[in-house]
């Protein structure tokens, strides 16, 4: 992996988590479009294999338009 901290991540399930001693936490829900949340949330998601991971290369070639020919 290129980012060792990512912010973006796609979900493949359903995870809650809060910041320890914090009164909020946060929540995703599964999506096939890569979502945006703190670097904590996102790497606590990755290691609980409720996320996987988006790199900018990863998101540049989404945002790169196809031709078919």
């Amino acid at each position: 992996m290129s980012c060792s901290h990512p912010t973006k991540a796609i979900f493949v399930r359903e995870f809650h988590w809060s910041r320890p001693g914090a009164r909020y936490g946060f929540g995703a829900r599964p999506a096939p479009e890569p979502q945006s949340f703190p670097r904590d949330f996102i790497a606590a998601a990755i290691e609980a294999g409720a996320a996987r991971p988006v790199t900018r290369k990863s998101l540049a070639a989404r945002a790169a338009p196809t031709t078919k020919e």
